[in-house]
């Protein structure tokens, strides 16, 4: 699971507080899930600044798939295993502060630096390695999209800016106003892809249309054209995508269980009556 630098925490609802936030955490690369975690798992020096600053941090950084804004990257700079970002952020940098969370192209990031507008991230060799942005040239451009703020509707689909892997495009065909899209996956995606269900290509939320033994196929409208980066996408584009993380939280527990893990003691006669059956 991809991470990208940014920090979560357990807690209902995804939320983000436009008030600041003290920063108590060090290098802010807590990268983590703390999803499947207590407050006892946190490394002890890092809980006692956990539980002081919980009430303005203790929050999962969500996204909705809505692109804000297509930004143009300026320069990315390899450094040993990692590397920096820098991105035309346009007018999203006009609220945005040190230690944000932005969505780019699907990867969540944490802004750790802003002149004017042009907002620098600090990227992972485990994010440059299963994500396109490694790939990125100056020039480039790239979907935008900043957390989940309070009060903020939920016009797509939960995405956590979370990579699972890499499709390829393998077919654009233009279908009257409407552009049909097909991607090739992996294995271990297609799965995790349901007819009619969501799925985040390049951060984007999009409506699974067909699924395949290769890919899926999307049927993108005009306004999404418009304001994403699908309007330049080619045949062979390699994109990042997300699957539904309530699909793949299902899928973990069924195949534990049809496994054997002995968390769930297998599937056995005896454990189906345990579950209702």
């Amino acid at each position: 699971m991809v991470t990208g630098y940014c920090s979560f925490f357990h807690k209902p609802l995804p939320q983000r507080l436009n008030t600041p936030r003290p920063r108590a955490i060090p290098n802010k690369q807590l990268t983590f899930d703390l999803m499947n975690r207590s407050m006892d798992d946190l490394n002890p020096e890092w809980a006692p600044k956990v539980k002081e600053i919980a009430p303005y941090s203790l929050q999962v950084f969500m996204f909705t798939g809505l692109i804000e804004s297509v930004g143009v990257i300026r320069s990315i700079q390899r450094h040993g295993n990692s590397a920096a970002l820098s991105v035309e952020l346009g007018t999203l940098a006009e609220a945005m502060q040190l230690g944000d969370s932005v969505a780019v192209n699907g990867v969540c990031l944490t802004v750790t630096r802003l002149t004017n507008t042009l907002g620098s991230f600090d990227v992972s060799q485990e994010t440059l390695d299963r994500t396109t942005i490694g790939s990125l040239r100056p020039g480039a451009k790239a979907n935008l999209e900043r957390a989940l703020q309070v009060g903020s509707r939920l016009g797509g689909h939960w995405v956590q800016g979370h990579v699972d892997g890499l499709g390829h495009i393998s077919m654009i065909k233009q279908a009257q106003a409407f552009m049909r899209i097909s991607v090739d996956v992996p294995h271990d995606l297609s799965v995790q892809i349901v007819p009619k269900g969501s799925i985040a290509v390049n951060g984007i939320s999009l409506t699974v249309a067909d699924r395949d033994t290769q890919g899926f196929s999307i049927a993108v409208i005009p306004e999404t054209l418009r304001g994403t980066t699908l309007t330049s996408a080619k045949v062979g584009d390699a994109v990042n995508l997300e699957t539904d993380i309530i699909v793949k939280s299902v899928q973990q527990y069924l195949s534990h269980m049809v496994a054997g893990d002995p968390r769930h003691a297998g599937m056995t006669l005896n454990r189906l009556k345990q579950l209702g059956f």
